[in-house]
């Protein structure tokens, strides 16, 4: 009930920092980039588009699995995630890269 409330407990309404929401927006914006880049670049290996680059992956992805370092991968894609955020708050000029536009490949059945 609002009478059990005494009158200093009142919410205060803050007032919407603008600055901050487009900081936010950006940093969501860069990390959705991220996750289009990243299927960019599976769709590419799995194409065989470069077909040393899709057998290099794909040997290294069974070593990791032979070598039982793929509970390691989530950690390691949180630690390379958080590297770039932190380059992109230090140095926004190095990761321009990503304001390429993206080309997917349709892998097809025929």
């Amino acid at each position: 009930r609002a009478s059990d409330k005494p009158e200093d407990e009142t919410i205060k309404e803050e007032e919407i920092d603008l600055q901050k929401v487009t900081e936010h927006v950006k940093t969501l914006q860069l990390q959705l980039r991220i996750v289009f880049i990243t299927i960019q670049i599976v769709q590419d290996l799995l194409a065989w588009i470069n077909p040393i680059g899709s057998l290099s992956t794909m040997l290294f992805l069974l070593w990791m699995a032979y070598a039982n370092y793929v509970k390691y991968i989530p950690a390691l894609c949180c630690l390379m995630n958080g590297l770039v955020l932190l380059l992109n708050k230090v140095y926004p000029k190095m990761l321009k890269f990503y304001q390429k536009p993206y080309k997917f490949v349709v892998l097809s059945t025929k």
